[in-house]
């Protein structure tokens, strides 16, 4: 195997999962703005928190 198709292969990954985040955050704030909340509330350090809390 190559070591050119690992990195090419992480590479890929990397923008997945960058891509999955984004989508998640816009989907956050659309949400946020649909129950009649703030459209930068889940930009907030306290709505990370509670998500974190109410994960674990």
């Amino acid at each position: 195997m190559n070591g050119s198709y690992g990195n090419k292969l992480l590479k890929n990954i990397f923008k997945i999962i960058i891509a999955f985040l984004i989508l998640f955050i816009i989907g956050m704030m659309i949400g946020s703005v649909m129950g009649g909340g703030n459209l930068l509330t889940p930009l907030l350090p306290s709505t990370w928190s509670h998500i974190i809390k109410f994960a674990s």
